[in-house]
């Protein structure tokens, strides 16, 4: 276990304002800030073993967006005094829709979302929320549960943190418009642009490997995960194949 460390995980599911979260941290001066980790996520996918994330977090002060909200059973275990943020939409239909949005804005998807796309989706976000909340239940200092579409800012967030409120409006990162168009051409113009974040994503894959072997060289003592497998597939929600957090543009 790794008690002595105190950190603070964004445990919210892209699209529900992550990048918000990012921005207010780092204006407020956490220290060094993760986000999302396309290698480590691979990793994750491949394995199942959390025990990479467990490593590569302690080079950290502060975490959001993907592969860290996959294991935050087993990061709450290694890193017990740490505090969780999750971050959440007003609605998980909106979630869904923009999750799609997200999708046909990279140029994987176009028209209108499957109506069973937005039920998986809003399905899966909503048995993560019931799982965070419910493994939190008592402990209500460790867990901020924020909505940024309900008016959620400043003044939860850093209450929460302990921080004073800072002098400046509240961040909104990547807001967007959530409705769908319905014509193919919008794929086609998108064309580029899905070429162009492809390449920038092999990019930074690469660069995200190259940190990796870094930390592994550097590994601190091994952290027993035998108590956290056992329990992990009652605490995390599994996604569906639908759901694809895509390294791109997270958020």
């Amino acid at each position: 276990m790794h008690g002595s460390m105190q950190k603070l995980f964004g445990i919210g599911l892209s699209r529900t304002g992550t990048k918000t979260l990012a921005r207010c941290l780092r204006l407020l001066g956490r220290g060094r800030h993760r986000t999302y980790d396309a290698y480590l996520e691979r990793v994750f996918e491949r394995t199942g073993d959390p025990q990479p994330l467990i490593d590569s977090a302690v080079h950290g002060d502060t975490f959001e967006d993907s592969p860290w909200y996959f294991v935050w059973p087993e990061l709450d275990r290694a890193f017990p005094d740490s505090r969780f943020v999750l971050t959440t939409r007003r609605d998980p239909e909106v979630h869904a829709r923009s999750v799609w949005q997200h999708m046909v804005e990279l140029g994987l998807q176009c028209g209108a979302p499957p109506a069973r796309f937005i039920a998986e989706i809003a399905a899966y976000a909503e048995a993560h929320e019931r799982a965070v909340i419910a493994h939190f239940a008592t402990r209500p200092g460790r867990l901020l549960v924020a909505c940024w579409e309900r008016g959620d800012g400043w003044g939860a967030l850093c209450g929460f943190l302990d921080r004073p409120v800072p002098a400046r409006p509240f961040p909104h990162e990547n807001r967007g418009d959530y409705a769908i168009r319905g014509d193919r051409a919008l794929a086609s113009r998108l064309g580029l642009r899905r070429a162009q974040m492809a390449a920038t994503w092999w990019a930074y894959t690469g660069v995200e490997w190259a940190r990796h072997r870094l930390r592994k060289a550097r590994r601190p003592e091994p952290w027993a995960t035998a108590e956290v497998s056992a329990a992990r597939s009652t605490l995390r929600p599994r996604p569906p194949p639908s759901f694809r957090c895509d390294p791109r543009s997270p958020g």
